[in-house]
C-alpha cells in the first residue's frame, strides 16, 4: 500500500530550481550582501556553483551582475577637464534654461569661462 504518490525527478528538479531562484533573488535584492560577496571570492564561488542552474536559465554571470549593481557610477568630466557631479548640475540648472534664450553663447562656453576664472584666481 502506497501512502503518497511517487515523486518524479522532474518534480525534484523544479523544487530545487525554485529554491535557487529564491536564494538568487534574495542576494540580488540585498545591496549589503552583494557588497560582501564582491570582496569574498571564496563565498561567491560557492554561490555560483550552488545557483548554477538558475544562473544558466537566466543567462546571468553572478559575479558580473554583482559588480554591475554595486559599483559606483563613473564621474562625469566637466568641459574644462575637472570632475563634474550632481551638485554642479544642480548649481547650473538655472543657467541651462537662461542660456537657451540668451546671446551669451553656449553652455559649454560659459562653463569654460567660469573654470578659467576659478583657475586664474586660485593661489
Amino acid at each position: 500500500m502506497e501512502w503518497a504518490p511517487p515523486v518524479s525527478q522532474k518534480d525534484h528538479a523544479n523544487f530545487l530550481l525554485r529554491l535557487e531562484e529564491q536564494r538568487l533573488d534574495e542576494i540580488l535584492n540585498d545591496v549589503s550582501w552583494m557588497k560582501r560577496l564582491r570582496h569574498d571570492y571564496k563565498q561567491l564561488r560557492v554561490f555560483k556553483n550552488v545557483l548554477k542552474h538558475v544562473l544558466a536559465i537566466r543567462k546571468m554571470d553572478l559575479e558580473q551582475e554583482i559588480l554591475k549593481r554595486v559599483m559606483p557610477v563613473a564621474p562625469k568630466m566637466s568641459p574644462a577637464g575637472g570632475l563634474w557631479d550632481e551638485e554642479d548640475d544642480q548649481k547650473c540648472a538655472g543657467d541651462d534654461a537662461s542660456l537657451e534664450s540668451s546671446s551669451e553663447g553656449s553652455l559649454h562656453d560659459l562653463r569654460t569661462r567660469r573654470m578659467q576664472f576659478f583657475n586664474q584666481s586660485s593661489p
